[in-house]
């Protein structure tokens, strides 16, 4: 069984997603210090769809009656895995 939020505009559970970001440094460096495994990071959000496109998915950790509380705007190419919580 779901949750039933007071909006019908959200989902009725959360989402757990696995997804790409971009990694920097700061300061100088040599070329043969750079590793293949630190030019991204991988990440994970769980929270609620609040809109999706071809371009994002946008999450939000907290919905009420009508809104939410704080974001992130995923670009959906960064997605590696999208699956719906049960809780």
């Amino acid at each position: 069984m779901g949750i039933k939020l007071l909006s019908s505009h959200f989902t009725d559970n959360p989402y757990y997603i696995e997804w790409w970001d971009a990694c920097t440094e700061h300061g100088w460096m040599e070329l043969e210090e750079l590793k293949d495994d630190n030019s991204l990071t991988k990440c994970v959000t769980l929270g609620f769809i609040v809109k999706e496109n071809e371009h994002c998915i946008v999450v939000s950790h907290t919905v009420a009656l009508g809104g939410f509380n704080s974001y992130i705007s995923i670009p959906t190419k960064w997605v590696i895995l999208k699956k719906r919580v049960i809780i």
